[in-house]
């Protein structure tokens, strides 16, 4: 989050009553892509208490005085909404499908839209293409994500999904933002694609090319719709 010029409440102070806000369910901190401001990470959390607990009061409190104190995360360009998920709980098969999803050429302008990036904010932080190889595009997704599925590789830290930590695999694709709809929504939407590319669910088939309207349907007829209700919201706002 970075101060806005009119703002009166110096970084100090204002991670400072963010914290207290948060009763420990946040630390803030410096981040190198932050000019005049910081950065605030939850500590670990179900997705039952982020969006059906007080964890969802707690963070719309956050979201809300950060606008008051004329903090922003959207004019800036640069901050961005990181969202981790336990990396062990994806087993080597939805690994494969994840990375086929968020890769693919028909779902990459959809992603591009969600992203609420530029093309040149996605090149530095959130890549969403990779380096194609003699044998076409979409053999180097499939062999990258066959690599991801089984541990070999990675495609690095300032990609879409970066699998590069220890513990998670990280969602880098958002740009940041202190409106509660687009918070909301992009927590919901990388939950929702896990559940959509896990293999065991079979909405996406191992075999089956990746498209953003089997995904859309998804969300739509998504079983518990509180767990999707703001990004229902969003895309239809966006036009996706």
């Amino acid at each position: 989050m970075e101060r806005g010029r009119s703002s009166t409440v110096g970084t100090s102070q204002a991670a400072r009553e963010i914290q207290e806000i948060a009763g420990g369910l946040v630390y803030c901190k410096d981040d190198s892509s932050i000019r005049n401001g910081f950065e605030i990470v939850t500590h670990p959390g179900t997705l039952d208490f982020w969006l059906k607990e007080n964890g969802k009061e707690i963070m719309d409190s956050i979201l809300q005085r950060l606008r008051s104190m004329d903090y922003h995360s959207e004019l800036g360009g640069r901050c961005g909404y990181h969202i981790h998920t336990n990396k062990a709980a994806i087993a080597p098969l939805h690994r494969y499908n994840l990375v086929r999803f968020v890769y693919s050429q028909q779902v990459r302008m959809f992603l591009f839209g969600l992203s609420r990036r530029s093309e040149g904010q996605l090149s530095s932080y959130s890549q969403l293409t990779l380096p194609e190889e003699s044998d076409g595009y979409e053999a180097t997704v499939d062999r990258t994500a066959k690599n991801i599925g089984k541990g070999i590789n990675n495609t690095g830290r300032s990609t879409v999904i970066n699998f590069s930590s220890t513990h998670t695999a990280e969602l880098r694709l958002l740009r940041g933002t202190l409106d509660p709809v687009k918070f909301w929504a992009g927590l919901q939407f990388y939950n929702s694609l896990l559940e959509y590319t896990n293999p065991k669910n079979q909405w996406l088939g191992l075999q089956e090319a990746p498209a953003w309207s089997s995904y859309r349907q998804y969300i739509e007829s998504y079983p518990q719709p509180v767990e999707v209700a703001e990004l229902r919201t969003h895309l239809r706002e966006m036009g996706i």
